[in-house]
């Protein structure tokens, strides 16, 4: 009876000791993939960053009725000649005013743009901030524009991998795996060509039949390679 008594308890500590491993160890292990950024492929451009510098000056009654707002403005010509022929199908999302002073008024939705007849796009960004801005006091303007992407896959440059023998460039994509033996995110190499033109605004075309949809990983905080496995920084 005794001998029973001490052969179960052997056998119960060695369960609940694999038990406790196999828990540990899952854990252990997922807390020590690398973590990984990851994006889709761009749905649109990021076309340039237009910065200069300007003065404030009273907004005259044609920009108010144009739906100016602001009593002070500053005004500034951001058309950049690449551009130029596509101007008006290009979208203005964000744009700012620093004063010197240091404050920094939200002025996105105080704008009013007018073409030129040379194709130059003059923008008048009024001062909404919360310190009123004075007539001649410098500023800095900051204006960011984007527009439809025509082309395809685009992706930061930095999410391109070289093969050190063969010279292939190729990006990693995340792969969930779901079954009894391996659950999970991995990372999956997919081989891509450099389209033309090679780059767009800030970032690079490239091509592949395996991105349809994919989620390409744009960065890691420790190596990875084909099949590594993976966590999401979220």
């Amino acid at each position: 009876m005794k001998i029973k008594k001490i052969l179960f308890i052997f056998i119960m500590a060695v369960v609940v000791g694999v038990a406790v491993g196999i828990v540990y160890s899952r854990g252990y292990t997922q807390w020590h993939k690398p973590l990984v950024q990851v994006v889709l492929p761009q749905s649109d451009i990021f076309y340039w960053r237009h910065e200069a510098r300007s003065e404030m000056r009273a907004s005259s009654a044609a920009e108010r009725e144009g739906g100016i707002v602001s009593e002070w403005v500053a005004e500034n010509t951001v058309t950049h000649e690449e551009y130029k022929d596509s101007m008006e199908e290009l979208e203005l999302t964000s744009a700012s005013l620093t004063t010197d002073g240091g404050i920094l008024p939200n002025v996105t939705r105080d704008i009013l743009m007018r073409t030129l007849d040379s194709g130059d796009v003059v923008v008048v960004l009024g001062d909404t901030g919360i310190r009123q801005s004075w007539g001649g006091e410098g500023v800095s303007v900051l204006i960011e524009y984007h527009g439809a992407n025509p082309i395809g896959n685009l992706i930061p440059p930095e999410a391109i991998y070289t093969d050190s023998r063969t010279g292939e460039l190729y990006v990693f994509v995340l792969e969930r795996r779901d079954s009894i033996a391996v659950r999970g995110f991995y990372a999956k190499r997919v081989d891509i060509t450099i389209g033309i033109p090679i780059m767009v605004g800030e970032l690079m075309y490239i091509s592949s039949p395996d991105l349809e949809n994919a989620s390409i990983i744009i960065s890691s905080d420790e190596a990875i390679f084909d099949g590594s496995a993976v966590r999401i920084y979220r």
